[in-house]
């Protein structure tokens, strides 16, 4: 084990926090379209005959 290692470079943390935001979002936008496909479609209105 190398204990002598330097500091992460700053780019790493960047780099690191590109990544979570990506996945975020990427998650969040998984988790609309699970939504949108479970949630119940609308009711279609009833149709009726035209009035004359």
């Amino acid at each position: 084990m190398d204990i002598n290692k330097g500091p992460a470079k700053p780019g790493m943390y960047l780099l690191w926090g590109a990544a979570a935001l990506v996945a975020l979002v990427v998650a969040w936008m998984l988790g609309e379209a699970m939504i949108d496909r479970i949630a119940p479609t609308a009711e279609p209105e009833t149709l009726s005959a035209p009035v004359e």
